[in-house]
C-alpha cells in the first residue's frame, strides 16, 4: 500500500467544470486500480491525497506531474507500508473550499497557500546556494589537488 500528498497550483485556464471532470474521471478509473483518495480545492490550489497499490500510485503521480492542469506540483508526503486508508471509501472524493464557511476553511487555506509559498522560498534558497557556495567550494577543493 502507498500514500501519496501532494500540492499544486491550478492552471489558469482550469475551471470549475475542469475539476469535475477530474473527479468523474477519477470516480470512474480509479476502482479498477484499487485507488482510492480526495482532492481539495482551495483558492488556485489543490491538495491530493491518494491511496492505494504501490505501483498505481506511482503511475498515476507520475501522470500528474506531467498533466498540464498542475503548475508547481509538491510532494509533501510518500508513505509505503502496510497502513489503514484514510478515504476506503472514496474512488475520489472532492472537497471544494470555497463552497465552505469561510470560518471553517480558513485555517485550512492559510496552510494550503503558505506551503506554497515556502517552498518557492526554499527553491530560491536552493538555487542561491547552488550557485554560489557549490561552485566556490568545489573551485577551491580542485585548487588544493
Amino acid at each position: 500500500m502507498k500514500r501519496v500528498r501532494y500540492i499544486s497550483r491550478f492552471a489558469p485556464s482550469l475551471g470549475p467544470q475542469d475539476i469535475d471532470q477530474i473527479i468523474k474521471t477519477s470516480q470512474k478509473n480509479n476502482p479498477s486500480k484499487h485507488i482510492t483518495g480526495m482532492l481539495v480545492a482551495s483558492g488556485d490550489l489543490f491538495y491530493q491525497l491518494l491511496e492505494g497499490p504501490r505501483d498505481e500510485i506511482d503511475e498515476l503521480y507520475a501522470r500528474i506531474t506531467k498533466d498540464p492542469r498542475h503548475e508547481q506540483i509538491l510532494l509533501l508526503e510518500s508513505e509505503i507500508g502496510n497502513f489503514e486508508r484514510i478515504c476506503p471509501d472514496w474512488a475520489m472524493q472532492k472537497v471544494d473550499l470555497s463552497l465552505k464557511s469561510t470560518a471553517e476553511t480558513a485555517p485550512i487555506s492559510a496552510l494550503l497557500e503558505m506551503i506554497c509559498v515556502q517552498r518557492q522560498m526554499a527553491e530560491k534558497a536552493l538555487k542561491t546556494l547552488d550557485g554560489y557556495t557549490w561552485e566556490g567550494l568545489i573551485s577551491t577543493e580542485l585548487e588544493h589537488r
